[in-house]
């Protein structure tokens, strides 16, 4: 009976080869500043099988002194960025201080200066799954990044990175039929065991 349980097990197994699997993917853009103010749209193409929705995170990467000048010391300046997803506004963001512009402040970002002239963050941004599905169904999703007029840059390697991550379905690994033939006759010594434990 035990040789006939672990028969059935692999034969459950073997069966469940063959269904569609869940996998990960993480498409990553980088955007490095050249200008003051600058304006950058990222175009993420290929989506397609995708479940549920995604993260778009924005993340500042290395240099002598890694971040962004975002938020100084004067209040009249406008130290944030926005985020938009195919032309549409998601907020304005910055790491706080004087010249934030009353934009949203990003959670843990790290003044690696002063006055937030090199402010380092991950900034993760969620869409739900009919949103995703709205924004990428044809296969293509942009994402924004605008700099407000007095971000400046630097020699110092002023970068970011923008990523895009989800998950999609992975296509199925066709089975030989000698795999189905065995997933049936397993099948059918399940019932007459299940028909001979009854008689007796």
């Amino acid at each position: 009976m035990k040789a006939f349980k672990a028969a059935v097990t692999a034969g459950a197994i073997t069966l469940a080869a063959g269904a569609a699997q869940a996998a990960p993917v993480t498409v990553e853009q980088i955007g490095t500043l050249t200008s003051v103010g600058q304006d950058f749209t990222f175009t993420f193409s290929g989506i397609s099988n995708f479940i549920g929705g995604a993260v778009v995170t924005i993340t500042t990467l290395g240099g002598a002194t890694p971040g962004l000048d975002l938020s100084g010391a004067f209040t009249g300046e406008d130290e944030n960025f926005e985020v938009l997803f195919d032309s549409i506004s998601q907020g304005f963001f910055s790491c706080d201080g004087p010249s934030n512009n009353g934009s949203t402040a990003i959670p843990g970002a790290v003044d690696n200066s002063f006055n937030f002239n090199n402010c380092a963050f991950s900034l993760p941004l969620a869409i739900d799954a009919a949103t995703f599905a709205s924004l990428a169904g044809d296969g293509a999703l942009d994402v924004g990044v605008f700099f407000g007029d007095d971000v400046s840059f630097t020699a110092d390697l002023d970068q970011f990175k923008v990523s895009l991550s989800y998950e999609t379905t992975v296509a199925p690994v066709p089975l030989p039929a000698s795999a189905l033939m065995l997933g049936a006759g397993l099948l059918g010594l399940g019932a007459v065991a299940r028909r001979r434990k009854t008689r007796a």
